[in-house]
């Protein structure tokens, strides 16, 4: 029983508010990368240590981080932190190298297990009625976006992607044929901010009926 939850937005006084309060601010999963959003990551980590409450980093990773701003603002979370866990080793050498901090444990990402225990499960086994032979594979596909451009200018960028997804069209492409799969395009993400997967995906479909 997690007891009363409360919601606060990010962008309001009650954040600021809410920061000063609390026992523990944790920033949990997502990536540390040239992202705007990481000011309000920093100001909560700043509150935490002025209070002197815990901060703590929870299975983040690290990038794309080019920005010499963002990388500022996230050298200072990191340093700011309590506790930190990172999700692939390639972050971890990252925040000992550029950032100064060698107490860092890589954890797995939970859902690695989720998949782990639901394949060994029944709960994959389809009714009788709907048993079939034919192999699925599942793909949460995601278009490129602009925190992977880099030092690319508009149109490279461009070329990058259209290069991009005509390779993935022919990966799928492959993979199918080859090991004479059901392809199944499901989102990572249904919502605008940072892309809809499903209108990418529907792309893919088309490019690969062409």
């Amino acid at each position: 029983d997690l007891g009363d939850i409360e919601i606060v937005e990010t962008y309001t006084k009650d954040f600021e508010t809410i920061c000063c309060l609390v026992d523990e601010v944790v920033v949990g999963g997502g990536p540390l990368m040239d992202i705007e959003p990481l000011n309000h990551i920093l100001y909560a980590f700043m509150q935490a240590a002025k209070y002197g409450k815990i901060a703590r980093i929870e299975g983040c990773g690290v990038g794309p981080l080019l920005n010499p701003l963002y990388i500022d603002v996230v050298s200072e979370i990191f340093r700011l932190a309590d506790h930190i866990t990172v999700r692939d080793s390639a972050s971890a050498r990252r925040a000992e190298t550029d950032f100064g901090r060698k107490d860092i444990a890589v954890v797995p990402d939970p859902a690695t297990n989720y998949v782990v225990n639901v394949k060994g499960s029944d709960r994959l086994r389809l009714p009788s009625d709907e048993t079939t032979d034919t192999k699925k594979v599942a793909c949460f596909l995601r278009k490129l976006t602009l925190e992977y451009k880099g030092d690319l200018d508009g149109e490279s960028f461009d070329s990058l992607q259209q290069r991009f997804e005509a390779q993935l069209v022919q990966m799928l492409m492959y993979v199918s044929n080859s090991y004479h799969l059901e392809l199944n395009l499901l989102p990572m993400h249904t919502f605008s901010v940072g892309g809809d997967d499903r209108k990418f995906n529907r792309k893919i479909v088309r490019d690969l009926e062409t």
